[in-house]
């Protein structure tokens, strides 16, 4: 017996430092902490509740996807009227026009993007100086109608800035790394 105790403490103890160590820094920030992906809180009541502090942390977001824009690297997520941009990053190499119409949840980082209102000027008078140059060449009709969208966008940016009285425009998205199809 006084034989078998020894290895088994060695053992043991060996165990023990094998399992230690630090835990993994990869923990994930939402509003509520769901126990499953099926409890992940929606796009509506996370925006709702969203606190700047949450920026730059990772996330577990549900929703519907309701886009896939052009070049399927990024999409938007949406539930009721709140919408988010889903960027393509780590593993996921982009969205296909199939996930159109399915809810899914998604881990990433979130991040802002701000407009300033020099830049949102900026932008404009580019835009204009590019539909006064498509427009002379009536064989690129759809560039222009791209770049007349963009402009409306950028105006409405602008305008939202004055509106609020805030000094910048700002966006939000997640760096989509995961994704998970619930449909």
């Amino acid at each position: 017996m006084k034989y078998l105790v020894r290895p088994l403490t060695i053992v043991v103890i060996a165990i023990i430092t094998a399992c230690g160590g630090t835990p993994k820094s990869d923990s994930y920030t939402y509003v509520e902490f769901p126990d499953s992906i099926i409890n992940a809180p929606y796009v509506n009541t996370f925006i709702k509740d969203l606190d700047s502090g949450l920026i730059g942390k990772r996330i577990l977001l549900r929703g519907r996807i309701t886009n896939v824009r052009q070049g399927n690297r990024h999409c938007i997520m949406s539930n009721s009227d709140k919408s988010i941009r889903l960027d393509a990053k780590g593993d996921i190499m982009g969205f296909n026009k199939e996930l159109i119409g399915n809810e899914m949840t998604v881990y990433g980082t979130l991040c802002e993007k701000r407009f300033y209102k020099d830049d949102l000027l900026r932008m404009r008078r580019s835009y204009m100086e590019l539909l006064e140059a498509a427009s002379a060449d009536t064989s690129i009709t759809t560039e222009c109608e791209r770049i007349a969208s963009d402009l409306t966008d950028v105006n409405m940016m602008y305008q939202w800035t004055i509106d609020n009285n805030l000094p910048y425009y700002s966006i939000m998205s997640i760096d989509a790394e995961e994704y998970t199809i619930l449909n």
